[in-house]
């Protein structure tokens, strides 16, 4: 469970300030581990050539405050500019536990050192109003990278990072629809680590929407 705070404060019929607050929330996971083709050696130890367990673990995402200000210089564009805090240091460390260790297969509790680090995020954007019905957008946001070189790793190759996005939107009396698309670009990358060292490039799309009622 969490909570989220927002205040918007109308300066004119042109310029607008808001502010949110996201709580942090700690979201509870578990599921099986399963060790496959054990040595012949450990089998007898462990009932054969596979063994399973039940595991949980607890995940703590960050808090996350928003600066915005919105100016709009005719009925139909909007221009924004935002900045976002995100307290990724809540990524310290995290713990598997393993309801039924099996020591003689190397199956048991598993801590993941993180030491994120907080993280801040700029952004831009706009949207022209084509008619009553549709409206187009486009942005960017530039993305500060919170995982320090020492526990960087092949599951989370993060870097500072470029989005352009772009959407269009649909409303309709009460029905409102919204489409986006985001490229990301990640800056290159070169660690060394005890995990596993090397250069990290990576770039990623994201598509999405959202339907909406308004009562």
């Amino acid at each position: 469970w969490g909570w989220n705070l927002g205040l918007l404060w109308q300066l004119d019929p042109k310029f607008s300030i808001g502010a949110a607050y996201r709580s942090g929330i700690t979201v509870d996971l578990s599921g099986d581990i399963k060790l496959k083709n054990i040595a012949p050696a450990l089998q007898p130890l462990n009932g054969g050539s596979e063994t399973s367990s039940r595991a949980h673990t607890s995940i703590d995402f960050p808090d996350i405050v928003t600066l915005s200000a919105a100016w709009h210089p005719s009925s139909r564009w909007t221009v924004v500019i935002e900045g976002e805090w995100v307290g990724w240091s809540s990524f310290q460390s995290q713990t598997i536990t393993v309801d039924q260790p099996v020591a003689s297969a190397g199956m048991g509790d598993i801590v993941i050192v993180q030491n994120w680090r907080d993280g801040w995020i700029a952004k831009a954007g706009t949207e022209l109003k084509i008619d009553h019905y549709w409206a187009l957008r486009a942005g960017y946001a530039y993305l500060t990278s919170s995982v320090p070189s020492a526990t960087l790793t092949p599951a989370n190759p993060d870097a500072p990072q470029h989005n352009y996005c772009f959407g269009l939107g649909y409303t309709r009396d009460e029905i409102t629809i919204d489409l986006f698309y985001v490229f990301a670009l990640f800056q290159d990358r070169k660690v060394s680590n005890d995990i596993l060292s090397g250069e990290y490039k990576n770039q990623s799309h994201s598509f999405g929407f959202s339907v909406g009622w308004q009562l």
